[in-house]
């Protein structure tokens, strides 16, 4: 994981058509397609496992930084003036919206981010209170009503 203090944004640009959001990587704290300690990292274990070293072409050809696991974006703090959720995934200002994607993640973690993020949405779906008669024991038996119908219905087809 890189520490360099950086940064993307999200702009909107206008068009003939109306618009779309494009991504500014441009300024002073720009996003580094090329980071030399994850070069030479990925250079040394592909020599010890005998295996090939490679690029994104649109980093070694652009110079533009690419990732498969989009994060961050949605930054938590304790007002709307800072973030946009709290520490329960709460949207700052918008009652019962809850945000429990990748956005809320501010960096790269170094492995894929698929497990803390369930880990995070059930998290936050804990923070939740349960409302009379939704209780969890209340949520099973309902479950179980339901997949009962569902099997009596597949049958009679």
């Amino acid at each position: 994981m890189q520490s360099t203090d950086n940064e993307m944004k999200m702009v909107w640009r206008n068009s003939l058509t109306g618009g779309k959001m494009k991504i500014d990587n441009s300024g002073k704290k720009r996003v580094p397609a090329f980071i030399p300690i994850g070069q030479d990292v990925m250079e040394r274990y592909a020599r010890k496992v005998t295996g090939i070293s490679q690029n994104i072409l649109l980093e070694v050809f652009f110079d533009r930084p690419t990732t498969a696991h989009i994060l961050g974006g949605c930054p938590m703090s304790e007002d709307a003036e800072k973030g946009v959720i709290d520490k329960e995934l709460k949207v700052h200002g918008y009652p019962g919206f809850y945000i429990t994607d990748g956005s809320v993640i501010q960096g790269n973690i170094g492995v894929n981010p698929s497990l803390t993020i369930t880990a995070l949405a059930e998290y936050c779906m804990s923070c939740i209170p349960s409302k009379n008669g939704n209780s969890l024991s209340e949520v099973s038996k309902q479950l179980i009503v339901l997949e009962e119908k569902w099997k009596k219905k597949r049958s009679v087809h």
